[in-house]
């Protein structure tokens, strides 16, 4: 049970994990009865019944220390084989040597540079459906989907761009001038009718996609799921194209997998956009090119005395808020705090809207409000009570009723000692909920746990959502600015300039918070005059390669980063790629990054640690069945959707 769970744990956010960390997962559960040497005999079951998968190793000894399941190496295989389900399958739009005119003539007066132009020849004029377009960071990908966009149209066809989050599906309706949804929304609304194959659902999705030009921005952040079913809809439903834009040297997906470097691996159709047109200072330039290449020592040298080190009764948070403080009011506007993690954003923006308040810049009192933050947990973690503390919020926002709770909101009043949870309904009665019936294979995301938090609004304070409300304009990560507080309401200006008057009771007021600064997966994507970028050299999964070539990226003309420590922060940034693992690099079966992560070592025949061999004399009366998971913790590879 506590092994099967540790995998389901580490499953969801990585395609391939440590041994190690299964058997610290494990305990770390506190279930009763599980020990390290129960734990290595599990584990070591599962390997010989290839359950779970032993890595290749690159180790002298050859001793193995990542396994991954064959769920997630089946599910990458059928990515690879939906890219080649999509060669040959599809018309050119337009034939590629009638391109470049009508290129440059729907590009206006922004004229396409030679890798836009090939790029958006290659995605009109190929016979492949799947295509992908890598480009640096600042490259000119709005402008050239634009483009594209421009002289599809003129042949009929339409682009529709999906992104994972709703600012960046913002970005492509306002910039680009495109339809555009996030990616969960148009998978599950397609979904279905595409596995289907006939009938009412497929019919009507292939109506609805028909002429579409399917455009997927920032691919790097898409986990193979998402991407799996991405491409299964493209080619049930026959779209004209899928086109990939994003680059593999940025963030990554949370959950499991980096689709989009390995499609890149499988040879598709390509073109690469290499020249960064963002970047308008020499020493700007240097740093992003150091920072793609993996050379962050020289990187830091180039930024010199632009890297603050914070004294050492100083914090390094408290020094990047006067910094941005001390700026004139017309260079605020331009320059971005940047984030490395929740809890740094969180005081730079209590330490910048006290600063602001000081100086009179947001007025009044205030009004305080209660709003909520997502508990970071898997969908397994959920299934434990000691995910549950009292006083967080449990919405209920599917009818599936997961551990036989209806859809609705729930008060958390205290974990019990026998795994059960105490909860208040919406009416005030008490109820007994047990997570561990949730089932372990729904991965529907019926459930989702807030923790409480209070802050306090002042006319002028600029804020965010953390939701999104479509029909008064206001969506997840978009901000917004306060244009008066008072007991009646808190009105504010949405991004597009409408006024809205939240009333006490509002569901919206509980879904924002403050936004002077921004974290790194918020800010990917986008793009500001100049930053501060604030990171401690112990935040061990946050100080790493992709995090801070995003944010080098991100800027036009200067950049500062401030720390608490110089050196410890490279030597951090250094060891840590930032990379997500893939399933099939794992076994030597793909290689895909050149840097980071777990590199495959084909040569050589992999063996398992000593500990992890099956010893029967180990534990008396044990077999493979005596510690078989119980119904409800059913392995993660056993319920995987099969229909793929």
């Amino acid at each position: 049970m506590a092994v099967a769970s540790a995998i389901r744990i580490h499953g969801q956010r990585e395609a391939a994990f440590a041994i190690d960390a299964i058997g610290k997962t494990a305990l770390d559960l506190g279930l009763k009865g599980v020990t390290i040497d129960k734990i290595d005999v599990r584990v070591a079951q599962l390997l010989e019944s290839r359950h779970l998968i032993p890595g290749v190793s690159d180790r002298l000894d050859k001793v193995v220390s990542h396994v991954t399941t064959p769920e997630h190496l089946q599910q990458e295989r059928n990515l690879l084989a939906e890219i080649d389900r999509g060669r040959g399958a599809v018309e050119p739009i337009v034939p590629a040597s009638e391109a470049a005119p009508r290129l440059q003539q729907a590009a206006g007066e922004r004229p396409l540079n030679g890798e836009q132009l090939g790029a958006a020849t290659l995605a009109l004029s190929t016979r492949d459906r799947i295509v992908v377009i890598q480009g640096v960071a600042g490259a000119g990908k709005t402008t050239m989907i634009e483009t594209i966009a421009g002289v599809a149209r003129e042949e009929g066809k339409s682009l529709l761009g999906l992104s994972v989050a709703n600012k960046m599906v913002g970005m492509l309706r306002d910039e680009a001038g495109i339809e555009a949804q996030t990616v969960s929304s148009f998978v599950n609304a397609h979904l279905r009718g595409a596995l289907a194959g006939r009938g009412p659902q497929f019919d009507s999705s292939r109506e609805a996609l028909s002429g579409k030009v399917l455009m997927l921005d920032e691919a790097s952040l898409v986990a193979n799921d998402a991407m799996n079913n991405l491409a299964v809809i493209a080619n049930k439903l026959g779209v004209e194209r899928l086109l990939l834009i994003g680059d593999r040297a940025q963030l990554q997906a949370i959950d499991a997998g980096k689709a989009f470097s390995l499609v890149q691996s499988h040879d598709p159709a390509m073109a690469r956009l290499d020249t960064s047109l963002r970047q308008q200072t020499e020493h700007m330039k240097q740093v992003a090119t150091l920072t793609r290449e993996g050379n962050f020592r020289e990187a830091f040298q180039v930024l010199g005395d632009r890297i603050k080190q914070a004294g050492k009764e100083e914090s390094h948070v408290a020094m990047a808020a006067s910094k941005w403080l001390a700026l004139p009011a017309e260079e605020r506007a331009g320059t971005a705090l940047y984030a490395s993690g929740r809890a740094s954003r969180a005081e730079l923006n209590k330490l910048v809207q006290q600063g602001l308040k000081d100086e009179g810049t947001i007025k009044g009192e205030g009004k305080a409000v209660n709003t909520l933050l997502d508990v970071n947990a898997t969908r397994e973690e959920l299934r434990y009570n000691h995910t549950y503390r009292a006083g967080q919020v449990l919405d209920v926002v599917r009818n599936s009723q997961p551990g036989g709770l209806d859809r609705g909101r729930y008060q958390v009043i205290a974990p019990r000692a026998d795994g059960k949870v105490i909860l208040r309904d919406a009416d005030g009665r008490q109820m007994i909920f047990d997570p561990s019936k949730i089932a372990p294979t729904d991965k529907r995301d019926a459930i989702k746990l807030s923790e409480r938090d209070r802050i306090t609004l002042h006319e002028g304070d600029r804020i965010r959502w953390t939701a999104t409300d479509k029909d008064r304009g206001l969506h997840n990560s978009d901000q917004a600015k306060v244009l008066s507080v008072d007991e009646h309401a808190i009105r504010v200006q949405n991004a597009k300039g409408d006024v809205i008057d939240l009333k006490p009771g509002d569901k919206m007021l509980e879904r924002l918070g403050l936004s002077y600064a921004i974290n790194m997966h918020q800010a990917q994507g986008m793009t500001t005059d100049k930053g501060i970028g604030v990171m401690h050299s112990s935040e061990r999964h946050l100080s790493n390669q992709r995090l801070t070539h995003v944010m080098a990226t991100r800027v036009r003309y200067d950049i500062e980063i401030v720390t608490n420590d110089k050196d410890r922060l490279l030597k951090a940034i250094e060891r840590n790629p930032g990379d997500k693992t893939s399933a099939l690099e794992t076994i030597g079966e793909k290689s895909i990054d050149a840097r980071g992560g777990i590199r495959a070592a084909p040569e050589g025949n992999a063996k398992l640690p000593d500990t992890l061999r099956p010893d029967p004399d180990k534990l008396p009366g044990m077999s493979t069945g005596s510690m078989r998971s119980v119904p409800q913790l059913e392995l993660p590879e056993r319920n995987i959707e099969r229909s793929r």
